[in-house]
């Protein structure tokens, strides 16, 4: 089998986890997958990876810019000591393209995929870098003659790889059999969380990094509550911003905070989304957004920043709002996307099994891809 290195896998779960861990299940019996983990403490479910027999290798000194004059020599040595055939880059910049450049040198073959155009938990003055150094890094890529370069949307292949180097977009796939809605089943996991028929319940599935703009989510889900549009609301999800989100939510009003839960990362979302009525997304940009396609999955209307991606609207039920507009045209749309009607949830669930975000679709293009 082929042996092929998957990187940026980091500390919490996003998209990005969640499309290394789909490709890891389908495909783990065609290859030998390799986990370079980006993060230097453990990476989000671990124990995914032990089930699947996926070795995480954690090298030190090759993160933040510190280490930008280490970082070559010790790629170099572990891609010389592992003798892959494929390395992946999974990224949401073109930072890594040493990573290209030392694995070109060796004569292995590279995909560096996209999945955002923004990088989501760098500092100012990291992304001003970033920014900087975008242009030499697209020079190397460009130079690197049999690389497949991979973007997860329109919008990221045209802000980070443009139109003169050649590219393509790989739309991510969802498993929707797994979020496939069941009236029993809510009804099962509503009385686990206390929460009565009658209440409508919004939910926010998303890394707490400042890209996901939780404090206007805050504000929009107070105003929903206080107006009655929302009785409850989740976030699920985990990240540095965790602990400040937490303080914001304690300084709110009694009756606002007890009905605002920071759920932390969690492994039953499928159930979380099927309690739920309506998802919000108030991410300042995104390059595609899995947790939209989820929530069409489970039947949710949506309503998202004007920062996703507009081919994320699969069912028609997802509403994109500009971030300058105030809070109340959001807890309207809110109102507006409550979902109650069971039938279609189920629907909407069929619309994403037959659309180009099938996992059907995904899967057979990386089959392609790594010539397995």
């Amino acid at each position: 089998m082929k042996k092929i290195l998957l990187t940026g896998v980091g500390a919490n779960m996003g998209g990005t986890e969640t499309f290394v861990q789909t490709l890891v299940k389908e495909l783990h019996h065609n290859a030998n997958f390799v986990v370079l983990a980006a993060s230097k403490t453990e990476v989000a479910e671990a124990d995914f990876f032990k089930k699947y027999n996926v070795r995480v290798v954690y090298l030190k000194n090759i993160f933040g810019f510190k280490s930008i004059l280490k970082r070559p020599r010790i790629i170099e040595s572990f891609l010389l000591k592992e003798k892959f055939d494929i390395v992946h880059i999974n990224a949401t910049s073109l930072n890594a393209a040493y990573i290209a450049k030392k694995a070109d040198k060796l004569g292995v073959k590279v995909i560096y995929q996209v999945h955002n155009y923004s990088p989501s938990g760098y500092g100012v003055v990291a992304k001003s870098l970033t920014t900087l150094l975008a242009k030499n890094n697209r020079s190397i890529l460009k130079k690197i003659p049999d690389i497949k370069l991979v973007a997860v949307s329109e919008e990221v292949q045209e802000k980070l790889f443009g139109k003169k180097i050649k590219s393509e977009v790989i739309l991510n796939g969802v498993d929707s059999d797994v979020y496939a809605f069941n009236e029993s089943r809510r009804r099962i996991i509503r009385e686990k969380f206390l929460i009565s028929e009658k209440e409508v319940v919004g939910i926010m599935v998303a890394r707490m990094t400042p890209i996901k703009n939780y404090d206007r989510a805050v504000k929009i889900a107070t105003l929903s509550i206080e107006r009655g549009v929302l009785d409850r609301f989740y976030m699920v999800g985990d990240g540095p911003e965790r602990e400040r989100i937490q303080k914001l939510i304690d300084e709110l009003p009694s009756r606002i905070k007890e009905n605002m839960y920071v759920m932390g990362e969690r492994n039953d979302i499928p159930d979380l989304l099927t309690m739920s009525d309506v998802m919000l997304l108030t991410s300042s940009n995104e390059g595609l957004s899995l947790s939209v396609i989820e929530g069409q999955a489970a039947g949710l209307g949506i309503v998202a920043s004007d920062g996703v991606p507009p081919v994320t609207n699969i069912t028609g039920k997802v509403i994109y709002i500009s971030l300058r507009v105030e809070d109340k045209v959001w807890t309207d749309a809110i109102e507006k996307m409550s979902i109650n009607n069971f039938t279609d949830r189920i629907k909407s669930n069929e619309y994403v099994l037959n659309s180009q975000f099938s996992k059907k679709i995904f899967i057979r293009k990386f089959i392609e891809l790594y010539n397995l």
